[in-house]
């Protein structure tokens, strides 16, 4: 039986906080941990933030999408590219608005996406993006989005983003995700977490989140030529988990992680007693089918105990 997501709102309600999006995540760790940790490195950007810069530009971003007209409810269209810095502030500061991020690859897949979803305009990649020629009344480069912070939004509850899909998902399964993920791994703030997979999708945004919870770095790598440096857990998907075992021929630090068995959409995986081998590391394989009393089940006892007495 495939999961429904009835079911994954019903288990998500006994671990979830209200008083905040996923952005709070990453501000609570400025207020009440290590701010000066590292939070989130990409290979790509040559990035290597800490919690407060990270903030910082989550703020920042968050503003200049509220000069430019965006508000709470509306959606942006994005092909900022995914498992990159500017993706993740781009993300996090929509969630921060209360703003819904649509992930779209191609001007055919925004096409068909606007007409079930009512878009207001678009972050782009670059002047060059197809999203440019488009009608939309709002639009704006990723780089050059700037702006003065504000409160923001503090209902977890709201709609996240549109991964690809008409489906939308709230703040609360991406955070669900993460701290049940970041409880199995026992995560903790020396650990790097290696995304080897899209952010562009509940799990890759779900395992960035889980390093967040748990004041850990986020690692963003390159995918064309993959090098897991100092990581020690990793995220990964069947599509690029020969990847992430070539890397770790050459030597890493791994001891353990989690790879998508297979894309399960919006659903929030299962944790199951398999795994698959990285070169001796055995990382927890996620799959989606699965009886629907034990839904959720793995995540619970991961994170129960662990979670809660780390907060």
């Amino acid at each position: 039986m495939a999961w429904s997501i009835q079911a994954i709102r019903r288990g998500g309600q006994a671990l979830s906080r209200s008083n905040t999006t996923l952005a709070g995540t990453v501000s609570y760790r400025c207020s009440y941990q290590d701010g000066g940790a590292t939070a989130l490195v990409c290979a790509r950007e040559k990035v290597k933030w800490s919690y407060h810069e990270l903030w910082n530009q989550i703020d920042s971003v968050a503003g200049g999408l509220a000069q430019a007209g965006y508000g709470q409810g509306q959606v942006l269209a994005s092909d900022v590219a995914a498992t990159s810095a500017s993706n993740v502030v781009l993300q996090l500061a929509s969630a921060h608005l209360g703003v819904k991020f649509m992930a779209v690859e191609s001007a055919e897949q925004f096409e068909k996406l606007r007409g079930n979803v009512h878009v207001t305009g678009a972050v782009m990649s670059s002047g060059n993006s197809f999203l440019a020629k488009s009608d939309l009344p709002v639009k704006s480069v990723m780089s050059e989005i700037k702006g003065k912070g504000n409160a923001g939004v503090t209902d977890r509850s709201l709609d996240f983003a549109y991964y690809g899909t008409d489906e939308v998902t709230n703040n609360r399964y991406v955070y669900l995700a993460g701290i049940g993920s970041a409880g199995l791994l026992e995560t903790g703030p020396n650990d790097i977490v290696c995304i080897a997979s899209s952010t562009n999708h509940l799990f890759g945004m779900g395992g960035v989140i889980s390093s967040f919870n748990r004041g850990a770095a986020a690692y963003l790598p390159d995918m064309a030529n993959l090098d897991l440096q100092q990581s020690t857990l990793v995220f990964t998907d069947s599509k690029a988990i020969d990847k992430v075992r070539g890397a770790a021929k050459k030597g890493s630090k791994l001891r353990g992680g989690v790879v998508m068995a297979e894309d399960f959409g919006n659903a929030i995986p299962l944790v199951l007693n398999e795994t698959e081998d990285v070169e001796g590391t055995p990382v927890r394989i996620l799959v989606v089918d699965a009886p629907e009393e034990k839904v959720m089940r793995e995540l619970f006892d991961a994170c129960k105990d662990t979670y809660y007495s780390f907060k």
